[in-house]
């Protein structure tokens, strides 16, 4: 097929991605045994979770089973141990209280599914739920201490940091609070807040975190001003920074690990080829996994040192323990392995079968936008210029470079000669743009 685009100078078209709806990729997953977030490790024992409804602990030398617990729902958080007391919410909406002989002390209802990761502070288990509310629960009797209403589900964790409790939610804001459940302030982000396994990070009075409309923040952690903020991709951040005295590193759904300065500038990027898991920063090792399987070993630079494949995802972060890396995978199985990247031993769970998933960029469309700008001046310092290499639907493969250029070209400097959109409106179709003799825009779409 051939259609030829007139006054090619006033109308120029273009595709871009736009997010149509809040994520809940999270809620949508099919039974089975896959293991949904990294361990929890307390005198030599882990303790992990997994989609069969049950928590595991297992001894960390051997990958002997000690016990297992067993909820009403998918467990999806990361435990959390206090003295001789772990806590865990699930999908059941139950937050358990589990003493570590796998026995229950008690349960804390809620008006939604957990996925939140419990915080630990003082008397106070702080977790939130899908019921738009954070709660303060008393970790000896579980009973409410109070509890702070959003305006939209809670899957993010909380975090405390001097004497300030931190929570995002799903209404696109992140909450400052004070340890009585009273909002301080807020701080208005693009979209919804994830950080189910993780949460955002304070680092010399700085609050780092991530949202779903693709920015990583940093803010003033006392007052909440924004200091700086950095894009990191068209498909938003489900997971929250890792953050050190040099690096601030964010995994993107684009498939990129950024790393940043603490002042934002990229110091480089590393492509994991589709979605990350959490990152670990480890000494002088990065860990980080993806949905293909495999968990990568980088340098602080960012170069491969190794990588190890497992038989699913990997959705939860590695802990590391007595020169053993202890890795969750949707392949049913908790893995250790040597610092080398070999496997010591494999723990299955009591069901084999691999959740189904919803696709990971579903809450997206491909949109047709028409480009009005083109002519316009910007303010170099208000923008940055994404060239964009490559992008790929079909494994979501994204590189981008980045610069502090303006946005913005003026019609003269597009290069439309040819380009092509891959799989825009069906598999079998290929799609070309480029400029006859004529100088009309034509587009080709060729069945395959």
């Amino acid at each position: 097929m051939e259609f030829e685009f007139e006054g090619f100078e006033t109308e120029l078209e273009d595709f871009e991605v736009i997010k149509v709806r809040k994520m809940d990729r999270h809620l949508r997953f099919g039974k089975g045994g896959s293991v949904l977030a990294g361990p929890t490790l307390h005198d030599g024992v882990l303790y992990f979770v997994s989609a069969d409804n049950h928590i595991y602990a297992a001894d960390a030398e051997t990958g002997e089973e000690k016990w297992r617990f067993k909820t009403h729902g998918p467990v999806f958080s990361n435990p959390a141990i206090s003295g001789n007391i772990l806590f865990v919410g699930s999908y059941d909406k139950n937050l358990y209280a589990i003493n570590l002989e796998g026995k229950e002390i008690w349960r804390f209802p809620t008006g939604g599914k957990i996925s939140s990761s419990p915080f630990i502070h003082k008397n106070m288990i702080l977790i939130g739920s899908h019921d738009g509310y954070l709660y303060a629960v008393d970790k000896e009797t579980g009973r409410e201490i109070w509890k702070f209403k959003t305006g939209d589900w809670v899957a993010a964790s909380p975090i405390v940091w001097k004497d300030k409790i931190y929570i995002g939610s799903f209404d696109s804001n992140i909450y400052c609070l004070n340890l009585e459940g009273k909002e301080i302030w807020r701080f208005r982000m693009g979209a919804e807040m994830w950080g189910v396994h993780e949460r955002p990070s304070v680092y010399e009075g700085i609050l780092y975190f991530a949202s779903m409309d693709g920015f990583l923040y940093a803010l003033n952690a006392e007052t909440g001003k924004e200091i700086w903020k950095v894009v990191t991709g068209k498909y938003g951040n489900a997971i929250q920074p890792k953050v050190s005295d040099k690096l601030v590193l964010q995994p993107s759904r684009d498939g990129i690990l950024f790393a940043f300065n603490r002042e934002g500038k990229e110091l480089w990027r590393f492509n994991l080829g589709n979605l990350p898991s959490p990152v670990v920063l480890h000494e002088d090792t990065i860990y980080i996994g993806n949905e293909s399987g495999i968990l990568r070993a980088l340098s602080l630079e960012g170069k491969e040192r190794w990588r190890f494949q497992t038989g699913g995802k990997i959705f939860g972060a590695v802990i590391i323990w007595k020169g053993n890396i202890y890795l969750p995978s949707y392949d049913c199985h908790l893995y250790c392995l040597n610092m080398h990247g070999e496997e010591i031993w494999r723990f299955a769970t009591s069901n084999l079968t691999k959740v189904k998933l919803a696709p990971p960029h579903d809450a997206f469309e491909l949109k047709v936008k028409k480009d009005t700008t083109i002519d316009e001046t910007v303010e170099e310092s208000r923008y940055k210029k994404k060239k964009e290499e490559t992008v790929s639907l079909s494994d979501y493969h994204v590189e981008s470079e980045y610069s502090s250029e303006s946005e913005y070209k003026q019609k003269s400097d597009y290069d439309v000669n040819f380009v092509i959109f891959e799989d825009l409106f069906n598999p079998m179709l290929t799609a070309s743009l480029f400029l006859n003799n004529s100088s009309n825009l034509v587009l080709w779409i060729a069945n395959e």
